[in-house]
């Protein structure tokens, strides 16, 4: 018994009506397209956020539970808190743990102490565990995050860092004041000048931040610290900075860079071509034996490093700024042709 002919586009008296149409083009295909298309949203998504994503935000994106479930077993997210993953790489990054470990607090949580000093970039070193503060009664753990809980979360100052909600500088410093042994600020007042260099502090915003958290714990601490600031020393150091900038630039000197960290320690001037770092020196930063023996070991560091270091008093240069000019030019050896 002759089999039937199927008929198709390729078969003798077929035509385009009588086309099987491939799998590909049906539901299947269609489903396919979608799930690609669910995929670069979800890779763009992380890309804007350090790798990392949560399970509300794949919600939006279309992605339900049990998709969430097949894309962690076949290895394209990874789980690092509850509700929170890492798209495409098993270990974030050290801004994507920080983002993770905000996102698991939820969110009106925000990174604090430590690491909001690391995300300000007062200290080069992440601290470990996570440290995030949120409002009180919610979960308070989670594997590889400190949480702080307060009752009254308006009352903590924030700003966005890299998109990561963050304590602001005044803020994180009078965090940490609670945490300081008492007569022990020296720490607070290095971060503190490494702000005012960075131009992300002045002592208006301490003050406000004082008032803003009077009664808290760590509010007799941050007094202290405030205390041993002299009310100019911030602004004292920017006026300092545009004073030798300007005396060098008259002077026709080469132009030092601001702010710029050698061998781990941050300066307040260098030139680097000619291994000269100049520091100003204030008596609100060094009224007491550590602070003096700190500096020291800065400058003896960077001397095995090939780095000499000035040192330059507000008096010296409000009394004798000649004499700073003149100094400078012949550590940088360019003495000749001064006016």
């Amino acid at each position: 018994m002759a089999k039937p002919v199927r008929r198709n586009s390729l078969t003798k008296g077929g035509s385009a009506d009588t086309c099987a149409c491939p799998a590909s083009s049906g539901p299947v295909h269609a489903r396919r397209i979608a799930a690609s298309a669910r995929y670069g949203r979800i890779a763009a998504l992380a890309d804007r956020q350090d790798g990392v994503v949560t399970a509300s935000q794949l919600e939006a994106l279309g992605v339900g539970d049990s998709t969430v479930f097949r894309l962690t077993r076949a290895g394209y997210l990874f789980r690092v808190h509850r509700g929170v993953y890492t798209v495409g790489r098993a270990r974030a990054t050290e801004r994507g743990r920080i983002r993770a470990g905000v996102f698991a607090c939820g969110s009106d949580a925000v990174a604090s102490h430590h690491t909001a000093a690391y995300l300000h970039q007062l200290t080069s070193r992440l601290p470990r565990p996570i440290q995030v503060t949120r409002p009180a009664g919610g979960r308070a753990s989670h594997r590889g995050v400190e949480v702080t809980q307060v009752r009254r979360p308006g009352r903590v100052a924030r700003v966005s860092l890299y998109g990561i909600p963050t304590t602001t500088v005044a803020q994180t410093l009078f965090d940490l004041a609670a945490r300081t042994p008492r007569g022990e600020v020296e720490d607070l007042i290095d971060l503190a000048a490494t702000a005012q260099r960075r131009r992300l502090l002045d002592l208006a915003a301490l003050r406000q931040a004082a008032t803003r958290n009077a009664g808290r714990p760590g509010a007799r601490a941050f007094g202290r610290l405030l205390a041993r600031l002299d009310p100019d020393v911030l602004a004292t150091r920017s006026r300092m900075e545009r004073h030798v900038l300007r005396l060098c630039r008259e002077a026709g000197l080469p132009a030092p860079r601001a702010g710029a960290t050698i061998i781990g320690y941050e300066v307040d001037l260098v030139w680097a071509e000619q291994r000269l770092i100049v520091e100003f020196d204030s008596r609100a930063f060094h009224t007491d034996v550590r602070a003096f023996e700190r500096d020291r070991e800065r400058d003896a560091r960077h001397l095995q490093a090939g780095y000499r270091t000035l040192r330059i008093t507000y008096r010296m240069l409000m009394e004798d700024r000649r004499e700073v000019v003149r100094r400078i030019a012949l550590l940088v050896g360019a003495a000749r042709g001064l006016p």
